[in-house]
């Protein structure tokens, strides 16, 4: 066998954090056929970020087992570009290995407007020095999809920044930019936008001591989703003395923030690994626990499997071998088309039969068409013709009678004796349709249809007593009545007539092989399915094992010395932060006269100069100017 894998309704991008759409993953026989047999169980499927490997994907490419018939798995929140590529197991050390599909990961829905690095805390003051005004020196934002991808190529328009309260409100008295202005634009291009040199107006209003906060809020050109403004915390202060004291304890409080924030992630992500480790653990011995139940209700004994499980696959292997040498008859007429493309084959190899007088007398009735080989096209049927001067006989699908089409398709048809669920008549015999008699190995559905046209309504039953019985009762009740076939060889034709030698199916060896073969017994299918079963239980065993493993040994490395050590300096970050918060809600702000005050109205026809301002506060605190 190998392996192609068919992708339908594929889109070219992908968007990030979203599910997959839907992988159908076909296995191809060496017939060119699709294998229907394959448990999804032994389908995997294998996701990494890069370029193509080949046929086989890079060696630290983890696998994740997924259904290939449904959709769940989120696709990467990442963007970028992506391989997938599928594998089936067979066994426990063959793979069958799928094409390698690229995919192109973009960016989802724009949510938000965020910075490429977050600042640290600013603290201001009202301060002649600029520097000591200045909020930002430089601040590039980007407009962000909900994973932190760049998501705002397709967007323009303008940053707007306004002070405002911790509470967010538009209060008297807050402080103004420079030029005295309550609010700054900024151009944005592409979802990104730079902020540079922003700085408090001097002497600006503002509550000495107060937190208020930044607000970068984009408007967009044109319709656009609603995007979330990036806000940052400063702190404003009248005098340069404070200003020093709370800067130097916002970067120590933001340091430990961040510090505090890398060890919660560590804690997390642990966290995290351990909670699916376990899950896995779980997943596989359910998993175990189910194959040894579906064993147990098929007559093996799983109280100690585990420890054999290899030695029973080989001896169920091994009893498999012996069912399939076991004598059975067959049908030996040679099929030379048989795997040719779009060619079932010859009719005497579609079907099997399970009883030996059915047998007989099916191949008997159809003693005419055993050779006839069927092909799904007419080019095949054209082919063949070409290749025997005329001489085999051959029957396109598609061209069969429209009858067979008919009964092939309908889910139920009743006997001819019975009506609206009712009998017309008491049959004896036990009359059944042939066609429900044979067994299909392959391309069941076209064989449904094959036999339908061949054999129509032809009825089986007991024998030439209970044939005429049924034939006289179906007259009778004005019902058409079809050919019947005897299990002991004999046949009414549909127009009544029966007896002699055209009607007497010969012995079963005087056909000559020209019969129909039996199947395997029920037994073979009981032992594929044990086999079957015990291999994914041996895999099921060996994951739960390995999954034990890791989460052992992760649990193990919780415990570590190391670990302690991290949980400990959290701890010790955590209460240094909680001393510096409150360091910084009650640092003590340097009080100064009501007339020394600040006027709120910073207009420029109420606003005396600088020198004045500073004589009236000398004037005052009662000191001279040389004071």
């Amino acid at each position: 066998m190998n392996t192609t894998s068919e992708i339908r309704n594929i889109p070219s991008m992908l968007m990030a954090g979203d599910v997959f759409p839907v992988f159908k993953v076909t296995v191809v026989s060496e017939e060119g056929g699709p294998v229907r047999s394959i448990s999804p169980a032994d389908l995997s499927m294998l996701l990494w970020q890069g370029s193509a490997s080949g046929s086989r994907p890079p060696p630290e490419v983890s696998r994740s087992l997924r259904n290939c018939t449904t959709s769940y798995k989120e696709i990467p929140e990442q963007v970028g570009k992506y391989m997938v590529q599928f594998v089936l197991v067979v066994g426990k050390s063959r793979c069958l290995w799928s094409s390698q599909i690229a995919l192109n990961v973009v960016p989802n829905k724009p949510v938000k407007l965020v910075p490429e690095t977050v600042p640290p805390t600013p603290v201001v003051s009202n301060s002649s020095t600029q520097a000591n005004r200045t909020l930002l020196e430089k601040l590039c934002l980007n407009i962000m999809d909900k994973y932190n991808n760049p998501a705002g190529l397709r967007f323009s328009g303008q940053v707007v920044v306004k002070v405002l309260s911790v509470e967010g409100e538009d209060t008297k008295d807050l402080p103004r930019f420079q030029n005295k202005t309550k609010t700054l634009t900024y151009s944005l291009t592409n979802g990104q936008s730079t902020i540079t040199n922003l700085a408090l107006m001097e002497n600006s209003p503002g509550e000495d001591g107060a937190e208020y906060q930044l607000q970068f809020c984009p408007v967009i050109q044109g319709p656009a989703p609603y995007l979330a403004p990036f806000t940052l915390l400063f702190r404003f202060y009248n005098d340069a003395e404070s200003q020093k004291v709370v800067a130097a304890m916002s970067k120590k409080r933001d340091q430990l923030s961040r510090s505090i924030e890398m060890y919660k992630d560590i804690l997390e992500t642990n966290k995290q690994l351990i909670s699916e480790l376990k899950s896995q653990v779980n997943d596989s011995t359910g998993r175990a626990s189910q194959l040894k139940s579906e064993l147990s209700k098929i007559g093996l004994d799983v109280s100690k499997l585990s420890d054999v499980i290899e030695d029973l696959i080989a001896q169920k292997k091994a009893e498999l071998e012996r069912i399939q040498n076991q004598p059975r008859r067959k049908c030996t007429m040679p099929d030379p088309f048989k795997g040719s493309p779009d060619v079932l084959g010859k009719i005497a190899h579609l079907a099997q039969v399970e009883d030996d007088d059915v047998a007989k007398v099916i191949s008997w009735h159809l003693l005419g068409d055993m050779d006839c080989v069927v092909t799904e096209t007419t080019a095949a049927a054209r082919k063949i013709y070409d290749e025997t001067q005329g001489r085999q006989q051959r029957a396109v699908l598609c061209l069969l009678l429209r009858s067979g089409f008919h009964l092939a398709t309908l889910p139920y048809r009743p006997l001819p004796h019975i009506r609206n669920e009712g009998n017309l008549f008491h049959p004896v015999g036990n009359p059944v349709f042939v066609r429900d008699l044979l067994i299909f190995p392959e391309h069941a559905e076209s064989c449904n249809m094959v036999f339908a046209s061949l054999l129509g309504d032809t009825i089986l039953v007991d024998d030439l007593d209970s044939a005429n019985h049924y034939r006289k009762g179906v007259v009778q009740s004005k019902v058409q009545c079809p050919t019947l076939l005897t299990r002991h060889g004999e046949r009414i034709r549909s127009n009544g007539k029966f007896g002699g030698l055209q009607n007497k199916a010969p012995s079963i060896e005087k056909l000559r092989g020209q019969v129909f073969g039996a199947p395997l017994p029920k037994e073979y299918q009981t032992t594929c399915k044990q086999i079957k079963l015990l291999q994914q239980l041996s895999v099921a065993i060996q994951k739960t094992w390995e999954r034990q493993k890791d989460y052992d040994s992760h649990m193990q490395y919780m415990k570590s010395p190391e670990m302690k050590e991290k949980q400990q300096e959290l701890r010790q970050q955590e209460v240094e932060l909680r001393d510096i918060e409150q360091k910084l809600t009650s640092t003590p702000v340097r009080s100064f006269p009501a007339s020394a005050a600040k006027p709120s109205n910073v207009d420029a026809a109420d606003s005396p100069p600088a020198k004045r301002a500073r004589r009236k506060t000398r004037r005052a605190l009662g000191k001279s100017p040389t004071s």
